[in-house]
């Protein structure tokens, strides 16, 4: 999937047991998805790309209990 805009970038971090994982300059949203899935499901596709867009745009909507621990921050380079 390629770039739409080159001047945004997402950080994704996650609350774990041991503490707090970081994972900067990630380019997209399916990027995101792919990363959480990899890291956290075992390759499993649990999120997709449009419940990352929901968790970034829609904030104050109610998420599943799993979800609460990825907070996904947008930044303009």
């Amino acid at each position: 999937m390629g770039r739409r805009n080159n001047n945004t970038h997402y950080i994704l971090s996650v609350r774990t047991t041991a503490g707090k994982d970081k994972y900067e300059e990630l380019d997209n949203l399916q990027q995101i998805a792919d990363t959480i899935n990899h890291n956290y499901f075992s390759g499993f596709e649990v999120v997709s790309r449009s419940m990352v867009n929901n968790w970034l745009y829609y904030p104050n909507q109610l998420r599943r209990a799993y979800a609460d621990r990825f907070t996904i921050e947008q930044i303009q380079v």
